[in-house]
């Protein structure tokens, strides 16, 4: 059995040394009162205190004259006494002539837990009130994470680690992700899962390598082989095929009742077994709305994702809106714009801060500094001029040629630089 931890109650932990007297006549935070209760809760024996001392020091006399053995034998569960030392401690773990030890305030006035390996005949005696039996051979057991499993034979969950309860059926081959390793109170390591409590005995579980599987969200992959997507991760029903290619936007991860990860798509399931697919880098691309682009050299608009038509062209400098990203039919994103596709490839475009300017309709501006209304978006021809201080209605935004926002009023068009104009709040009463 490996170490339990300090599972001394917490409302005696919490309490200044000696801060009360425990359910066995014993000072809190002492060593007497962790071995008590360990023994309580641990060994199922309770101290039953006589009238006599029970200070550290007198507990191997005390336990020969109820009838105890004390000897120098360690076993799983007896308590670890020292006269001199004034000292008691829990015996956890035995490995040939060291001695795994838990105990409360050593060194004396800590008044906390501690664990430690001791030779064995570093004590005055052992007590055998009421041991755990054997010691239990651990290299048979997982006492480390092994991170996944796969059951050799058939198996169960159980609700605890002692295994009092179970609670479904484990089927020979199942791969299991392990979160930990918990100990029953017999000693015996168990395999912490999301589904419960797993044997944690070599002869009925091996440790599997999962190196091989995206066992966490890779956001992209490219299919290196052609393959399917499936309707469940169970991979039962075949739904559409996959080009090898193709790049395609990774959901999440969901496991098979066989504990085999799978890719969730927008399609459909595919394999997250390396052999079929590799984590694709889309750092160079936009997947995601980047609000404004500006084109950084000459480009096309396109009828469609997969770039078969051009459609009109746009020229370096262009600012452009963008409404969403779509995906090509090989997995690459398209910025989708009012007058068709871009390229979402930040060799042709980046994006563009637009903060600076109003890109929704405002309500009303106050003019700033001096300016003029525009015949058109293009600021080509000036209208009329207006001062600062102005108080102007919106109908709406348009964009230039090259992406600019403009107002839209009711004399022509004006800036909406925030350079040059600012919201106005309408607070006049009617």
């Amino acid at each position: 059995m490996a170490k339990i931890g300090d599972d001394y109650p917490a409302k005696w932990k919490n309490l200044p040394l000696d801060g009360a007297i425990d359910s066995w006549g014993m000072y809190t935070r002492e060593c007497t009162s962790f071995v008590a209760n360990r023994l309580s809760i641990v060994n199922k024996f309770n101290i039953t205190r006589p009238p006599s001392n029970w200070n550290a020091n007198v507990w191997g006399n005390n336990a020969q004259s109820m009838g105890y053995k004390v000897d120098k034998n360690p076993t799983i569960g007896s308590v670890a006494w020292w006269n001199a030392k004034f000292h008691v401690a829990w015996v956890a773990e035995i490995s040939g002539s060291n001695v795994l030890i838990e105990e409360y305030n050593n060194p004396a006035g800590s008044g906390n837990y501690a664990t430690r390996w001791i030779d064995k005949n570093a004590v005055d005696g052992y007590i055998h009130f009421k041991d755990l039996g054997p010691q239990i051979d651990l290299s048979k057991y997982f006492t480390n994470n092994p991170g996944f499993v796969k059951t050799i034979t058939d198996c169960s969950y159980y609700t605890n680690a002692d295994f009092t309860t179970k609670k479904a059926d484990v089927p020979k081959g199942t791969i299991v992700k392990v979160n930990d390793v918990q100990y029953s109170k017999a000693g015996y390591p168990r395999l912490k899962t999301d589904q419960g409590y797993l044997t944690a005995n070599k002869s009925y579980v091996q440790q599997q390598n999962m190196n091989n599987y995206f066992l966490s969200n890779p956001n992209f992959v490219k299919i290196i082989t052609d393959d399917f997507y499936y309707t469940s991760a169970e991979f039962t029903t075949k739904r559409a095929p996959i080009k090898k290619g193709v790049i395609v936007k990774v959901l999440g991860i969901e496991f098979s009742k066989f504990g085999y990860p799978r890719l969730k798509c927008e399609k459909g399931y595919l394999s997250a077994n390396k052999i079929y697919a590799q984590q694709q880098d889309m750092s160079n691309y936009f997947t995601s709305n980047p609000g404004f682009i500006k084109m950084i050299t000459s480009d096309f608009y396109y009828t469609s994702t997969d770039f078969s038509v051009q459609k009109e062209p746009i020229a370096k400098g262009v600012m452009v809106k963008v409404l969403g990203i779509e995906f090509s039919d090989w997995g690459y994103p398209r910025l989708k714009c009012e007058k068709g596709y871009l390229s979402a490839n930040k060799i042709y475009v980046q994006q563009q801060n637009m903060s600076n300017y109003f890109t929704s309709n405002p309500g009303f501006v106050k003019i700033i500094t001096d300016d003029f209304y525009y015949t058109s978006t293009d600021f080509s021809t000036r209208l009329e001029p207006i001062t600062k201080g102005t108080v102007v209605e919106v109908l709406d935004i348009e964009f230039s040629d090259w992406g600019y926002p403009r107002l839209k009023c009711e004399k022509g068009f004006l800036s909406a630089n925030k350079i040059y104009v600012e919201k106005f709040e309408n607070t006049t009463e009617k």
